[in-house]
């Protein structure tokens, strides 16, 4: 019979890092700093790539989940918000970025 091996140390990591940019995703939304679809792309990547790492158990899935991220990262850079990670009014619209951007 098969049983589910334990999350590694690597897909904790993941997982971790993961939820807490989805975190800040969300605080920037609650702030209304984004002007963002009811569900955008972005926080829907990080919530499906956390919830892979988290229930396969593959190998490789650890690297899913850094590719997740590294495509949000790519997609804050694209879209030009790169200007809030220096603006400090409201403190939301400044630290919601920072929690993003350095957590994946």
């Amino acid at each position: 019979m098969y049983t589910r091996s334990p999350l590694s140390t690597a897909g904790k990591v993941t997982v971790a890092t993961l939820l807490v940019a989805a975190g800040g995703f969300v605080l920037q939304m609650l702030s209304g700093v984004t002007n963002t679809p009811t569900m955008p792309p972005g926080l829907v990547t990080l919530l499906e790539a956390a919830g892979l790492v988290a229930l396969l158990s593959w190998r490789w899935m650890p690297v899913v989940g850094a590719f997740a991220g590294l495509f949000d990262l790519i997609a804050f850079v694209a879209i030009g918000a790169v200007g809030r990670l220096l603006e400090l009014s409201p403190l939301s619209s400044f630290v919601g970025p920072w929690i993003t951007c350095s957590w994946q």
